[in-house]
């Protein structure tokens, strides 16, 4: 969560159908919505550089001062952004050096690393639709505007001012 003070409501998802092994039987999609989706973001140091938060904890066991932030490995695609329509999950990782609100497809791709799930036809989230980028490109293209519109109306900017100063992108 950033640290603007902020929070958010989180909405879950309705509860899906298991069968006696705890196994999915199927998704729920959410009918009539009145918003288009739900956001997520998740996003901090601790999920960019396990090597650093190693560190922290390692010290904060010892009693010893904790490694400055300034050590953090920011190049690595730890921070994630996700919207969910009702059927379709849409995330996108990338390093909180390179904060993109990208447009189109070539831009999506080079810049994140990216997931998109059907969850009425794949509950389980097995089948990564972006792996075949040209045949979903339209609901690629749909996800990723309503990823943007969700963090511009909820979030702002999405350029990691909420980062400490020492680590902040230039």
């Amino acid at each position: 969560m950033p640290a603007t003070g902020k929070i958010y409501p989180i909405c879950a998802p309705r509860p899906m159908t298991r069968d006696s092994k705890g196994h999915n039987t199927g998704a729920q999609p959410w009918s009539g919505l009145s918003w288009p989706g739900v956001l997520f973001n998740y996003v901090g140091v601790s999920t960019v550089d396990s090597d650093y938060l190693t560190k922290v904890m390692s010290s904060l066991a010892v009693h010893q001062p904790q490694p400055p932030v300034t050590q953090v490995k920011l190049d690595k695609r730890g921070f994630l952004s996700f919207v969910f329509d009702g059927r379709y999950k849409f995330a996108r990782y990338y390093a909180p050096s390179a904060f993109n609100t990208p447009q189109t497809l070539e831009e999506i791709l080079r810049n994140n690393d990216v997931q998109l799930f059907d969850l009425e036809s794949d509950p389980e989230e097995m089948h990564n639709l972006v792996l075949q980028p040209e045949k979903n490109r339209a609901t690629i293209l749909r996800m990723n505007q309503l990823l943007n519109d969700l963090m511009a109306k909820e979030v702002g900017v999405n350029d990691g001012r909420f980062l400490p100063q020492d680590i902040r992108p230039k």
